[in-house]
């Protein structure tokens, strides 16, 4: 009995280690598996990433072109707007001086219509060479009778002085 005892104890054992050699080898061929299946992930996972580097580049590229762009165009329109506002501060002064000029010319105009009127219609050129010559009564000329006002030459949308 003892032989059969002995035979069952090592059938026991075989089965054991039958049973635990195909659990053993069940879990090996599982931890492959999901070793496998984890690697697939990490692939997909870093295939991913590599595709939104390159999108996240090109989309990089095009926001920087577009700075590009805009910084061009703030710098135009800052050198245009620079350019505007000297042709503003020289358009006001030109006003400023012509408003001045029409103001003098108004109180002596009113104030002496007949001195007015013959320096509205002479220029200084004029002025010198009546002095000169001696025509000093200047105010006989018949083209005297009406003040003619004489405007600055228009020079690119400027008036000159």
């Amino acid at each position: 009995m003892a032989s059969s005892s002995g035979n069952y104890s090592i059938r026991s054992d075989m089965l054991q280690n039958s049973t635990s050699d195909d659990y053993r080898e069940r879990r090996m061929k599982a931890n492959r598996e999901a070793a496998r299946r984890s690697r697939m992930r990490k692939q997909e996972y870093f295939h991913h990433l590599i595709a939104d580097i390159s999108r996240y580049q090109k989309e990089n590229g095009q926001i920087r072109a577009m700075i590009s762009l805009v910084t061009q165009a703030y710098s135009n329109l800052m050198n245009e707007n620079a350019v505007l506002r000297s042709q503003l501060a020289q358009l006001q002064h030109r006003l400023h001086s012509l408003n001045g000029l029409i103001a003098s010319t108004n109180a002596v105009y009113f104030d002496q219509p007949a001195t007015l009127q013959f320096l509205a219609n002479c220029t200084s050129n004029e002025l010198i060479v009546d002095d000169y010559l001696g025509n000093s009564d200047t105010f006989n000329y018949p083209y005297l009778s009406q003040p003619t006002i004489t405007v600055p030459p228009f020079n690119n949308g400027l008036f000159m002085l």
